[in-house]
């Protein structure tokens, strides 16, 4: 992704559609939902689903081989965030990924992605949680 705004191609077009001048300032704000939404679409997007790019997106965690454990899959699926991010999302540079245990409910699987958004200059710390949902998707807030 390009570094040249906060906001991706067709948030860029659907603001121009909408008679809004081109915004010559960064907006952190602006920076950190546009990224949020991305790592959203990135992680509801399984591998192989995308004709264009067929690695892009999450692997379907359905397929983990759970005879090595939970904490071995957990760790499978922060290495998978991390890639992903890493490779997909240019805007988040120095990202963690932990996994937020609750211990009331063990197949609460909640990650948090912290790192540093970094454009044109702007550097600021970013948080971002990511719950995969029961029914197979993941939401993500900040």
């Amino acid at each position: 992704m390009s570094a040249q705004s906060e906001l991706t191609l067709f948030q860029r077009m659907a603001l121009c559609e909408e008679g809004t001048k081109k915004q010559l300032t960064l907006d952190p704000d602006k920076l950190h939902h546009s990224v949020q939404l991305h790592l959203q679409n990135m992680f509801n997007t399984r591998q192989g689903t995308s004709m264009a790019n067929p690695d892009y997106g999450l692997p379907d965690f359905n397929d983990l081989d759970m005879s090595n454990g939970f904490t071995v899959a957990v760790t499978e699926i922060k290495k998978a965030i991390k890639q992903h991010l890493d490779k997909y999302e240019s805007r988040l540079n120095k990202v963690r990924v932990n996994y937020i245990e609750n211990d009331n409910d063990p197949t609460d699987l909640r990650f948090e992605i912290k790192g540093q958004l970094n454009m044109r200059g702007y550097k600021g710390r970013a948080r971002f949680e990511a719950n995969m949902l029961s029914e197979g998707a993941v939401k993500v807030t900040s």
